[in-house]
C-alpha cells in the first residue's frame, strides 16, 4: 500500500490529446489549484532514467496549449480554478466565463489569468495536512467545482441544437478537467462535495481521505451519475486526468478516465472492418475471414461511432510481428506471400486517447499455375504461310513508386491563424513557452502517374525538438522554446528501403523578446518629480525590427517612442502614485508589456513673488517681482492689480512697478507660465500699504490775539519707532471757514473760539490729501486797554 505522500507523487497528468486543435464550440475547463500541485512527479524518461518533474508548470503549459487552440469565433470558455472550493484571489474571481471573440480580448484575458496560476496556488503546509484536528473538514474539491461548472453550462445553454435551415450540426461543449489527485469515481470521499467527512467510531478523529473502503457516498452526491446536464448531453466531448503509476511520461499518455467509465454517458461500440466486394468465409467460432490471392489488391474500410476521429491500421503474418501503424479510414494493401494475415484496426476520439479495436484475418492463397503435360505434337501448320509466327508478349513490369517528399512547417500567429515558416526565418516569442508550431506532411506517392496511399514509412528529424525522431506520418503540433531548429523528413517505400526520398529541410530559429522599462539613471522603488520636469524613460528591448511601442505614462498621455521623455502636468496624491508602462507590438501582432518598477509621485509646483518695499506709503511705487530662484524656465508672468491684467516685462525679469493709494493689506494675484508645463501656475502675494491718520494737537488752550498758537501734527496709525510721514510730505493747518493757515505760525487777530484742522499731502499722492478726523479748539482772547491815575502819597 502506498503512503499518502507517495500516493500523490504518483498522480498523473494528461497532455497528448492537447496537440489536436480544439474544436469550435463552448468549453468548460476545471483546473486543480490545490497545494499538492507544488509537489513533483516520479517518472521515467524515454531513455529509462529516473526524473522528477514539477506538476505546476506542466499543468499550466497544458491549459495554455488548450486555450490557445480554441478559435476566436465567439466560443464561451468557463474556467474554474479550484482549491478547497471556489474563492477569490486578490479580488479576481477564480470561476470566470470568457468569450473568445474575433478581437482576441477574451482569450488574452483568460491567458493573463493563467499567467497568475502559480501565484494563487497555495504553498503546501505539511503540518496542516497531518493534523487530524485541523479546522478544515469539508471536501469542496474537484467534484464541487465540476458541479458549479456544469450548473453554469446548464443555465447558459452551452449545448446548441442542430439547425436544419442553416445546415448547422448539433454542437456539444467540451469538458476538460485537470487534477493531480486520484478523484476516484466509485466510493471515494471526494464524491460527497460540501459535506463533512465521516468520523471514526469514537468521533474524535477525521480521516485524511474521507470515506473508508466499505462506505458509500450518497447516490444524490455522485455528480457524474446524477447531474441532469450530463444525463441529457451524453455525447459531450470530455477528458479527465486520472491517477496512475506514471512510470512513463515522454512519448506515452497515462491512463485517462473517459466517458466509457461513467454510467450516465453512453459507451462507444467497437468499430467494424468492412471490405466492399471481397469474399468473406465463415469460421467455426462464428467469426469470418477474407480470402484473396497473393498480390491481389485489397482495400479495407470501417464503420464506427462518429465520435472517433483517429484511425490506424497494422497487420502481421502468422507468427510474425505487427507492422508500423498506418493512419487513415481505409487500408489499401497487397500481400505478396501466401499465408494467414491478421489485420488490426484501432480507433480513438483524440490523439493519445483510449482506443477500441477490431481484428480480422486474411487468407492469402497462392496463385495456381496450370500444369502442362509434355507432348510431341506435330508442328502446327501456319494458317497463312506468308505471316510471321506470333511471339508471346512479356508482362509489363510494375512502374516504380515515385516519392515526392515535402514538409510544411507553420507557426500560429497572435490572431490564432497559421502561416508558413520561411526558410531560415527568425521567429520571435514573447512568452516563456515559445511559439506554437505545426508540422504537415505533404509527401505524395505515385505509381504510373496514379496516387498511391499507405505505402510509405516516415522518419522525422526534428532538430532541437525532443523527442528528436518520430516514426509517425505527422508529428503533433507543439510549443517550441527559443533555439535553432531543423525539420527533416525521410519517406521510404514499405518493404523497399532503397526507394528513399528526402524532403528539403526547413530551418528556422526562435528567439525570445526581452523588455525592461525603466527610468533612466534611477532604480529605486519611489521616484519623485515636479510638474513640468522631463522624466527620461528607457526600454531595454530585444526584438525584431519594425516593432512598435506605445508608452502609457499613467496620466492619460502616451508616446510612440522607444525611449521617450515625459513631463507630468498634474500633481499626484502622496498615496496614489502613477506607474508608467510600455507595450511592444511585434510585426506579427504579438504583444509584450513591461511596467516601470518605480512608482512615480508628481509634486505640485508653487511660485512666490516679492514686494519691495515690504511696507509702502500710499502713492509710493511698489515693485512686484519673482525671486531669482523662481525665474528658471519662466516664459510669461501676468500680474492682476486693481482688477486689471498687466504683463510683466521679460526684459526686466517680469517686474512690475505699481503705486497703491488705498492703505491697508492688499492681495495681488499673478500667473506664471513655465516651460514644459501646459497650464499657467497661479500664485498670490500681499502688499502692505501704510495707513495715514493725521491728527492735530494745540499745546495751549487759550491765547491772546496776535499770540502764535503752537500746534503739533502726528500720524495716529504710525507704529512706535516708525516715521509719521514720508519725506517730502506737506502739512496744511485748516482754520475756521476752511482757511488755510501757515503751519509754522498760527495767529488770530480777532478773539473767539477757533477750530483748527489739518491736511497732510504725501509726495506720491498730491491730489489725495489725508485730513484729520478731529479738530482742536483754542480760545483767542481780546485785549482791553485801561487808563488810570496813580495816586501818590
Amino acid at each position: 500500500m502506498q503512503t499518502p505522500v507517495r500516493y500523490f507523487l504518483k498522480a498523473a497528468l494528461v497532455a497528448a490529446w492537447l496537440s489536436a486543435p480544439a474544436e469550435a464550440g463552448d468549453h468548460i475547463v476545471v483546473v486543480d489549484s490545490g497545494q499538492s500541485v507544488r509537489t513533483s512527479l516520479d517518472m521515467k524518461s524515454r531513455f529509462g532514467r529516473d526524473v522528477k518533474r514539477q506538476k505546476l508548470p506542466l499543468i499550466e503549459a497544458q491549459v495554455r496549449q488548450y486555450l490557445t487552440q480554441i478559435p476566436n469565433d465567439g466560443s464561451r470558455v468557463f474556467i474554474v480554478y479550484y482549491n478547497e472550493g471556489i474563492a477569490t484571489w486578490r479580488g479576481h474571481r477564480l470561476a470566470t466565463e470568457y468569450v473568445f471573440g474575433p478581437d482576441g480580448r477574451g482569450k488574452q484575458s483568460a491567458l493573463a489569468m493563467l499567467n497568475q496560476y502559480q501565484w494563487f496556488v497555495p504553498q503546501a503546509k505539511l503540518g496542516r495536512i497531518l493534523n487530524p484536528f485541523a479546522k478544515k473538514v469539508k471536501q469542496n474539491h474537484l467534484w464541487s467545482s465540476l458541479h458549479l461548472a456544469l450548473t453554469h453550462a446548464e443555465e447558459k445553454k452551452y449545448w446548441r441544437p442542430a439547425d436544419a435551415a442553416k445546415k448547422q450540426p448539433e454542437v456539444f461543449p467540451a469538458l476538460f478537467l485537470v487534477t493531480d489527485g486520484p478523484d476516484d469515481q466509485n466510493d471515494r470521499g471526494s464524491w460527497a462535495f460540501g459535506k463533512e467527512l465521516p468520523r471514526t467510531d469514537t468521533g474524535t478523529k477525521i480521516r485524511l481521505f474521507g470515506l473508508g473502503p466499505n462506505e458509500q457516498a450518497p447516490e444524490g452526491q455522485v455528480i457524474l451519475k446524477a447531474h441532469p446536464w450530463l444525463a441529457r448531453h451524453t455525447q459531450a466531448v470530455w477528458s479527465q486526468v486520472g491517477y496512475a503509476d506514471a512510470t512513463k511520461w515522454f512519448g506515452k499518455t497515462v491512463r485517462l478516465v473517459t466517458r466509457t467509465k461513467v454510467n450516465a454517458l453512453a459507451p462507444a461500440t467497437p468499430p467494424v472492418i468492412t471490405a466492399a466486394g471481397a469474399k468473406w468465409n465463415a469460421l467455426a467460432d462464428g467469426g469470418r475471414h477474407l480470402q484473396i490471392k497473393a498480390n491481389e489488391p485489397l482495400t479495407l474500410g470501417l464503420t464506427a461511432d462518429e465520435r472517433f476521429k483517429q484511425f490506424q491500421w497494422s497487420w502481421k503474418p502468422a507468427g510474425g510481428e505487427f507492422s508500423k501503424p498506418v493512419a487513415g479510414k481505409q487500408l489499401a494493401q497487397a500481400m505478396k506471400e501466401p499465408g494467414v494475415y491478421t489485420i488490426r484496426l484501432e480507433v480513438a476520439t483524440h490523439p493519445g486517447g483510449p482506443t477500441l479495436g477490431a481484428e480480422t484475418t486474411v487468407d492469402v492463397q497462392p496463385v495456381q499455375v496450370a500444369k502442362v503435360e509434355p507432348v510431341n505434337p506435330e508442328p502446327p501448320k501456319p494458317v497463312n504461310p506468308k505471316l510471321p509466327p506470333v511471339k508471346p508478349v512479356p508482362p509489363k513490369p510494375m512502374p516504380k513508386l515515385e516519392i515526392a517528399a515535402a514538409v510544411r512547417v507553420q507557426v500560429r500567429e497572435a490572431d490564432g491563424e497559421l502561416r508558413d515558416v520561411k526558410p531560415d526565418e527568425v521567429l520571435w516569442a514573447t512568452e516563456a513557452d515559445g511559439r506554437q508550431v505545426q508540422f504537415t506532411n505533404e509527401t505524395k506517392a505515385t505509381r504510373g502517374g496514379q496516387p498511391v496511399a499507405n505505402v510509405l514509412d516516415f522518419a522525422w528529424t526534428l532538430g532541437g525538438v525532443q523527442p528528436g525522431e518520430v516514426g509517425v506520418p505527422m508529428p503533433a503540433a507543439r510549443a517550441l522554446k527559443p533555439g535553432r531548429y531543423t525539420i527533416d523528413l525521410n519517406a521510404t517505400e514499405m518493404g523497399n528501403v532503397k526507394n528513399l526520398a528526402q524532403a528539403s529541410p526547413v530551418r528556422f530559429e526562435i528567439r525570445s523578446t526581452t523588455a525592461a522599462a525603466r527610468i533612466v539613471n534611477f532604480n529605486g522603488d519611489q521616484f519623485t518629480t515636479q510638474m513640468g520636469s522631463p522624466v527620461p524613460f528607457a526600454l531595454d528591448w530585444t526584438g525584431p525590427a519594425g516593432t512598435k511601442f506605445e508608452w502609457d505614462f499613467g496620466d492619460g498621455k502616451k508616446s510612440a517612442e522607444q525611449n521617450p521623455k515625459h513631463s507630468y502636468q498634474a500633481a499626484t496624491a502622496a498615496d496614489k502614485p502613477v506607474r508608467a508602462r510600455v507595450t511592444a507590438t511585434l510585426p506579427d501582432g504579438q504583444k509584450q508589456m513591461s511596467v516601470v518598477g518605480s512608482a512615480i509621485t508628481v509634486a505640485k509646483v508653487l511660485v512666490k513673488a516679492l514686494v519691495l518695499p515690504a511696507r509702502a506709503w500710499p502713492g509710493e511705487a511698489v515693485k512686484l517681482l519673482l525671486p531669482e530662484g523662481e525665474l528658471q524656465d519662466v516664459e510669461k508672468v501676468t500680474w492682476i492689480v486693481d482688477g486689471k491684467e498687466v504683463p510683466g516685462d521679460p526684459k526686466q525679469k517680469f517686474e512690475l512697478a505699481h503705486t497703491f493709494v488705498k492703505p491697508g493689506a492688499q492681495t495681488v494675484v499673478f500667473r506664471v507660465k513655465k516651460k514644459n508645463i501646459e497650464k499657467e501656475i497661479a500664485g498670490q502675494t500681499s502688499v502692505n500699504v501704510r495707513a495715514v491718520q493725521p491728527e492735530i494737537a494745540a499745546q495751549v488752550q487759550e491765547v491772546f490775539i496776535g499770540q502764535p498758537i503752537p500746534v503739533a501734527v502726528a500720524n495716529a496709525a504710525a507704529a512706535k519707532g516708525e516715521p509719521a510721514f514720508p519725506k517730502g510730505h506737506t502739512v496744511q493747518v485748516i482754520g475756521p471757514a476752511g482757511k488755510v493757515l501757515a503751519a509754522d505760525r498760527v495767529v488770530f487777530a480777532e478773539p473767539g473760539e477757533k477750530e483748527l484742522g489739518v491736511k497732510v499731502t504725501l509726495p506720491g499722492a498730491p491730489g489725495q490729501p489725508f485730513a484729520a478726523a478731529k479738530k482742536v479748539k483754542v480760545l483767542v482772547k481780546g485785549i482791553t486797554p485801561r487808563i488810570g491815575i496813580k495816586q501818590t502819597k
